[in-house]
């Protein structure tokens, strides 16, 4: 049986529908044209990031790291002062301003949410420079839904989402909810912010080279693998994992491999549950793996995602773009 080759339409850069580029961002010019303010700079949106500024020449600001994603690295980045003053990752303070005004872009891309309390004052200094806004989000919380009408916190959100020149979408369904409330003209979406050209062509080259070929030179013994990509966070759940291996080991009598790419506050819990349960011979503990290949080559040789706890649109998109099946887990807590 020959293997298939998976290719994609878009290009590295985010695809946007609406004709953004001709009414908010400035087609040629300098580096800083636009600016982009992030509480991150996310490694696997790099690609994304060169694309734009190839394109439209961008300046990156972003906030010191807390949140355990692995950084990217770019001449055209540089951190900003940051200040976290709570648990959650969106509740930092960002300083952009000394920055902005020195650069003094077109359009400022603002990473939207709720817990960066002083980004309405920012918006509106922009407003005094004549420095065109977008926030860049799901832009609203997406375990709730939105609904103003009824909630006190998404009425403050709209009142702040109005705020901006734009908003930039991660799909089609957040432009849906959102233009009941705001024009549509002033909706975009962009879906695509990780580099799918690349990942296409290492899952075509895994392919030729087949999946037993990958599981041995990851020395992966069982047939079957389920798996777990993600930082090992309590909203994640991922220890859930094993609660499901534990039943289909004793009412299946099934041994599957089950492995663990990522780290963070849960893999002690995990580890010792392991033991706990004698799994130890069937748990695989990869540790963090930032690099395209390397994870490529162990999600291709996982029959199943398991993500537990919160999906984000991001864990999501990855294992589509590899066709990997995704098992959503829903388990009462006891």
């Amino acid at each position: 049986m020959g293997s298939k080759t998976y290719s994609h339409p878009h290009p590295t850069a985010p695809v946007v529908s609406g004709p953004l580029s001709s009414r908010l961002l400035p087609v040629t010019g300098g580096r800083g044209n636009v600016v982009l303010v992030e509480r991150v700079f996310s490694h696997y949106r790099q690609p994304v990031y060169d694309a734009l500024d190839r394109e439209v020449g961008i300046r990156l600001l972003f906030g010191k790291n807390n949140s355990g994603i692995h950084p990217g690295c770019a001449d055209y980045a540089e951190t900003i002062p940051s200040l976290q003053y709570g648990p959650g990752e969106t509740h930092v303070l960002l300083f952009p301003l000394r920055r902005i005004r020195q650069v003094r872009p077109e359009v400022v891309v603002f990473d939207f949410a709720l817990g960066m309390l002083n980004l309405p004052w920012i918006l509106s200094a922009c407003r005094r420079l004549g420095i065109r806004t977008a926030f860049w989000s799901h832009a609203y919380n997406r375990k709730t839904g939105f609904c103003p009408e009824h909630s006190a916190l998404d009425q403050y959100r709209l009142f702040q989402l109005k705020k901006a020149d734009a908003l930039i979408l991660y799909t089609q369904s957040d432009k849906a909810i959102l233009e009941k409330y705001i024009p549509s003209e002033r909706l975009f979406v962009a879906q695509n912010t990780l580099n799918t050209p690349a990942l296409f062509q290492i899952r075509n080259a895994l392919e030729r080279e087949g999946r037993e070929a990958v599981k041995t030179r990851w020395k992966i013994r069982h047939t079957w693998n389920i798996g777990f990509v993600g930082r090992l966070l309590s909203a994640k759940k991922p220890e859930l994992l094993l609660a499901v291996y534990d039943h289909i080991r004793t009412q299946y009598g099934v041994r599957l491999g089950v492995h663990f790419i990522g780290d963070g506050e849960m893999l002690p819990l995990i580890r010792e549950q392991a033991r706990e349960k004698s799994m130890e011979e069937d748990i695989y503990f990869h540790g963090p793996i930032h690099d395209d290949q390397l994870s490529g080559e162990l999600l291709f040789c996982f029959d199943l995602m398991v993500m537990p706890g919160d999906l984000s649109g991001l864990d999501l998109a990855r294992k589509l773009v590899r066709e990997k099946p995704n098992l959503k887990v829903i388990l009462p807590i006891s």
